[in-house]
């Protein structure tokens, strides 16, 4: 499952929903073809049902391995903590399987953290927070047609 929205502040950034189920195997190709769709920068967060030590579970599995492999190539940046995201409640564990994922500027500008409570769900709630420098760079723009050009060539002589 997939969910995209593209946020258009002073600067535009993509912020995708991302769910891979448990035990269907996805290939590095499909990843590739996935991300390389997505308008930079971006921010993926998700279930990614995958295991590594990279981002705080427990231990690593072929998904996680593939991951942390996929992600170095790309040069993409895991922004967890090394929080527990998931309870299994059958298991009486708790696991980090839910990523965010950004490109580099804008992984510079967020911090991740995981709410203390599951708020009913199973998976403790995500929080991504932007930085306030993401939207400092306000781009201006002048309309010369409607400039008061002998009130600049007075202030010109003046200096």
């Amino acid at each position: 499952m997939l969910q995209l929205l593209q946020i258009s502040l002073e600067k535009t950034l993509t912020v995708c929903s991302l769910y891979l189920p448990p035990n269907i195997p996805v290939p590095k190709l499909s990843l590739a073809e996935f991300f390389e769709q997505l308008p930079k920068p971006f921010l993926v967060q998700g279930d990614f049902n995958a295991h590594s030590l990279a981002w705080g579970d427990s231990r690593r599995d072929g998904p996680g391995r593939m991951l942390e492999e996929f992600m170095a190539e790309n040069d993409f940046i895991i922004l967890n903590s090394g929080e527990q995201t998931f309870v299994h409640s059958a298991y009486h564990s708790t696991l980090a399987i839910d990523l965010a994922v950004g490109t580099p500027s804008i992984a510079a500008e967020c911090s991740w953290a995981a709410h203390s409570d599951l708020c009913g769900s199973d998976h403790f709630p995500i929080f991504l927070t932007l930085s306030s420098n993401f939207n400092s760079n306000v781009n201006t723009s002048f309309n010369f047609k409607k400039a008061d050009w002998n009130r600049f060539r007075d202030l010109c002589k003046l200096s």
